[in-house]
């Protein structure tokens, strides 16, 4: 049981991993969550499947093994396998729905700068009443050597 298990959690962490990597790239872009989730099986989740279905077949030959251990194995991992990338596909993409962790969801693409540069902005013209332009000259105006 140790072989398969660390041949379980090994095989099945990649796919956690290319749905991560995608949903951290769809999620910074500042879309909405429907939308990452979207995106991210569209591209990821195609990549997975056909992951997971090369790997499973590859594990099932065993099972027309004429050696016991190899049959179980077989079975073993494939069902394990199967099991990680169904659970990859729903729990995972449920969860983070969910949950929203910082580590997915940080703001540092261009794009985002770019938004909260456009934010101060908007926030300076509304409150100094003046263009962010004039603001911006008096404040360097400052630090003029």
């Amino acid at each position: 049981t140790a072989l398969i298990s660390s041949i379980a959690v090994g095989m099945g962490i990649d796919y956690s991993i290319h749905l991560l990597s995608k949903y951290k790239h769809y999620g910074n872009q500042g879309l909405s969550p429907k939308k990452v989730a979207r995106k991210t099986m569209k591209h990821a989740g195609k990549a997975i499947v056909f992951n997971a279905l090369v790997v499973i077949t590859g594990f099932m030959v065993l099972i027309f093994s004429s050696f016991l251990p190899n049959r179980e194995l077989g079975y073993l991992v494939s069902l394990s396998l199967f099991s990680s990338f169904v659970l990859t596909l729903t729990l995972v993409v449920a969860l983070l729905d969910k949950y929203k962790p910082n580590f997915i969801f940080k703001n540092t693409n261009k794009n985002n700068i770019i938004s909260k540069h456009l934010k101060l902005k908007k926030f300076i013209e509304e409150r100094r009443g003046m263009k962010y332009e004039e603001y911006e000259g008096l404040v360097w105006s400052n630090y003029s050597v």
